[in-house]
């Protein structure tokens, strides 16, 4: 994932379940999750990003599998203009 700059209509696979679902969904499903103050501070957003080093500890929630996927694993499949 690194390299890529990450917008509300990028498609986004897991790699666990391989569906694709929109940026915004990922990043909706996940910040539900974050019931706690401390989850909601933590909270980085997926869009916008310009790639996830893999020594980060940022985790998203797949919309279909709901298994949290490690942030560096996520593929982009397409980045559309806008």
């Amino acid at each position: 994932m690194a390299g890529k700059v990450v917008k509300k209509d990028s498609l986004i696979v897991c790699p666990e379940c391989k569906k694709s679902d929109y940026a915004v969904v990922w990043d909706e499903n996940t910040k539900e999750t974050c019931y706690s103050r401390e989850l909601r501070r933590a909270y980085i957003s997926l869009i916008g990003s310009r790639g996830i080093k893999r020594e980060t500890r940022l985790h998203y929630k797949c919309p279909h599998c709901n298994k949290f996927i490690n942030g560096w694993k996520l593929i982009i499949l397409s980045n559309n203009p806008e």
